[in-house]
C-alpha cells in the first residue's frame, strides 16, 4: 500500500468515528450526535443534540419499522452543574406538523429564519423556547405522503408517543412532561394526552383541531389543554379550535383555554408557544409562588421583556389577561377540592394579597371594556335582531366585543356584561348556522383551484360550488339577523374578505347577480366593524 499524504488524517478521522459513535461533534450550526443515555452529563446548553430511540417507528402502510425514531434535544442553562439530589427539570416534547422532521422545532420555535417555509437544514437554536426546561423533538412516527414524518391519531401512534415518553422519564431527570404538538401533531399529541392522561401534565394544541376519531369521557376530564391558534391561519382555519375547545368543554375537561393570536398564521411564534406552556404548568402547579411568577408572565407589563421574548404588549395580546386571571384564581379556591383547577395546600397566604392585586388591576381593565361597548352593543332581543347596515355607523363594538368575549373569559365584570347582553346565545346560533355558508365558499375556492390547475378533482362525486353561489350565500348570512347572520361568529375564513372583494372587482367574469353586488357593502361594514374593534380593543389593553 503507498503511504499518501493525508492517510494518517482520514485514518484518525475513521478511528474516532468508529470510537466515539455518540460524541461526534460538529461546529458551524450543524448537528451534535450525542446519546443522552449514555453521555448525558456531557450536555451543553445552547446546543442542539440528535440522537436514536430505542422506539422504532410504522411504515407508510402503518406496518413495524426496523428504523429507530431520531429525536433532537437540548437542556436548560445550568442543567450542567445540578447536584446528585436536585430536583428534575421539565420536559417538553415537541410534534411537528406533518412533512416535518425532528429538526423542525428547534427552529421553528426559535423563530430561525426560513423554518416556516420548509427549510430544515442545520441545528436550529436551542434555549429561546422553553429557555428553562429540557426540550425534545422527536420525529414522526410515520413517514408522510409528500416527505418528512407525519403522526396519526389511533392507538398505534398514540402508544409510540407513550413509549417515547416512558423512555425520556428513564433516561432524563424529568419533573413534568407536557407534550406541545403543531398541526398534524397537535392532533397526535391531544390524542396522547387523552390515551393516558396521568403521564403528561398537560397539552397545547397549535394551530391542529380535535380528531373525529378520538373518544372522550370522564377518565380524560382532567388532562389540562391549551389550544393555541392564529387568527389569520390559513391551512387550519381558526374555527377547528373553537369546535375543539367547545367540545371539550362539553365534555367536562376542566382545564381548557383557547389561545387566540390576532395576525398569526399558520405558525407557532416562540414567545407565544412558550406562554401556552407557561399557561398549563400554572394551572398545575402545587407551588403557589411558582403560579405566582407564571401569571405575571403572562400580563404584559409583568413579562420582563426582551429576556424572555417578549415585548411590552405581552406575548399573548389581550388572551393573556383571561388566562392570568384563572391561575390568580386559583389562590381563591379550597385544597380540599379533589379537582383541578384547585387550591394550595401550604404557602398560598404569603401570595394572596399579591394575587387579588393583580386580579382586580385585571378586572378592572375588563371593567373599561365594558364602559366603552355598554352604550353600543344592542341588548337581548335587541341583539337577536341586529344586522349589519350598510349606511349606518361604523359597528366598531362588533370587533372590540369578539376580541374582548374571548381573551377575557373568566374575567368577572367581562362575564357579567356578556351575560347581560345575551351575547353567547346568538352567537352560538350564528356559528352553527354559518356551517353551510363556509362549506359553499370552501367548496368555490376548490372550483377555482381545480380550473386554475392548482389543484385536482379529489373524486367524480366530489360536488364544488360556483363562485355566484358562494357569494350569494356570503352576502346573505353577512346582512342576516339572528340565527340567519353570521357577523358575530369569530370563525369565518380568515381569507373570506379578500376572496370575496377579488369576486366582486370581476363580477362580469365571475357571473355574479347584480343584487348580489349591490349587497356587497355589508361585507365591506363587517370588514371594517372587526378591524376598527380590534384597534380600540388594543387602544384599551395599552392603558395597562
Amino acid at each position: 500500500m503507498l503511504w499518501q499524504p493525508g492517510t494518517m488524517m482520514v485514518l484518525l478521522a475513521a478511528w474516532v468515528c468508529i470510537a466515539w459513535p455518540a460524541r461526534a461533534v460538529a461546529q458551524g450550526g450543524e448537528l451534535v450526535e450525542l446519546d443522552p443515555r449514555l453521555n448525558l452529563s456531557e450536555a451543553k446548553p445552547g446546543v442542539v443534540y440528535v440522537t436514536s430511540s430505542e422506539v422504532r417507528g410504522l411504515t407508510a402502510a402503518g406496518d413495524p419499522d426496523e428504523r429507530r425514531l431520531k429525536y433532537a434535544w437540548s437542556v436548560p442553562a445550568g442543567f450542567e452543574k445540578r447536584g446528585p439530589g436536585e430536583a428534575g427539570r421539565d420536559v417538553v416534547i415537541v410534534l411537528h406538523e406533518a412533512g416535518r422532521t425532528h429538526m423542525w422545532a428547534h427552529r421553528a420555535l426559535a423563530g430561525v429564519e426560513g423554518a416556516a417555509g420548509g427549510a430544515e437544514g442545520g441545528a436550529g437554536s436551542a434555549g429561546v423556547f422553553r429557555p428553562g426546561d429540557i426540550v425534545i423533538a422527536p420525529e414522526g412516527v410515520r413517514p408522510a405522503e409528500d416527505g418528512g414524518r407525519t403522526w396519526g391519531d389511533d392507538v398505534t401512534d398514540v402508544g409510540l408517543v407513550r413509549d417515547l415518553a416512558l423512555e425520556i422519564t428513564r433516561v432524563f431527570p424529568a419533573r413534568r412532561i407536557v407534550l406541545f404538538g403543531h398541526g398534524q401533531g397537535g392532533v397526535c399529541a391531544l390524542a396522547a394526552g387523552c390515551g393516558f392522561p396521568r403521564l403528561y401534565a398537560g397539552v397545547v394544541v397549535s394551530g391542529g383541531g380535535l380528531s373525529k376519531a378520538l373518544k372522550l369521557g370522564p377518565a380524560q376530564r382532567g388532562v389540562p389543554v391549551a389550544l393555541l391558534h392564529g387568527s389569520e391561519d390559513e391551512v387550519a382555519p381558526l374555527r377547528w379550535a373553537i369546535d375543539a375547545r367547545d367540545i371539550l368543554v362539553q365534555e367536562q375537561f376542566r382545564i381548557v383555554s383557547l389561545v387566540r393570536v390576532y395576525g398569526m398564521r399558520h405558525a407557532s411564534e416562540p414567545a407565544k408557544a412558550d406562554a401556552a406552556v407557561s399557561w398549563l404548568l400554572a394551572m398545575t402547579t402545587t407551588e403557589p409562588e411558582e403560579a405566582m411568577k407564571l401569571a405575571r408572565g403572562l400580563l404584559p407589563s409583568e413579562r420582563g421583556g426582551a429576556e424572555r421574548g417578549g415585548d411590552e404588549r405581552g406575548a399573548l395580546g389581550g388572551a393573556g389577561f383571561g388566562l392570568a386571571a384563572r391561575v390568580l384564581g386559583r389562590f381563591e379556591l379550597g385544597a380540599e377540592r379533589q379537582s383541578w383547577p384547585r387550591g394550595f395546600e401550604k404557602g398560598a397566604d404569603e401570595h394572596k394579597a399579591a394575587a387579588r392585586e393583580l386580579m382586580v388591576k385585571v378586572e378592572g381593565l375588563g371593567l373599561r371594556h365594558c364602559a366603552a361597548l355598554r352604550d353600543e352593543v344592542p341588548t337581548g332581543a335587541a341583539l337577536e335582531a341586529w344586522r349589519l347596515s350598510t349606511d349606518g355607523p361604523e359597528p366598531t363594538w362588533l370587533g372590540h366585543l369578539l376580541a374582548l368575549r374571548e381573551d377575557f373569559r373568566g374575567v368577572g365584570p367581562v362575564e357579567a356584561f356578556v351575560g347581560e347582553v345575551g351575547f353567547d346565545a346568538v352567537q352560538g346560533r350564528q356559528d352553527a348556522g354559518s356551517r353551510g355558508m363556509i362549506e359553499a365558499f370552501a367548496r368555490a375556492q376548490r372550483l377555482e383551484a381545480v380550473r386554475n390547475g392548482r389543484a385536482e378533482m379529489r373524486d367524480e362525486d366530489e360536488v364544488l360550488v360556483s363562485s355566484a353561489q358562494a357569494f350569494e350565500r356570503v352576502v346573505t348570512k353577512l346582512g342576516g339577523a339572528g340565527a340567519d347572520g353570521a357577523a358575530l361568529f369569530e370563525g369565518l375564513p380568515c381569507e373570506l374578505f379578500a376572496q370575496m372583494s377579488a369576486w366582486h372587482e370581476d363580477a362580469q367574469g365571475q357571473k355574479l347577480r347584480a343584487e348580489d353586488v349591490a349587497r356587497f357593502g355589508v361585507v365591506r361594514a363587517w370588514q371594517r366593524g372587526v378591524l376598527s374593534g380590534r384597534e380600540r380593543y388594543e387602544r384599551i389593553n395599552a392603558g395597562w
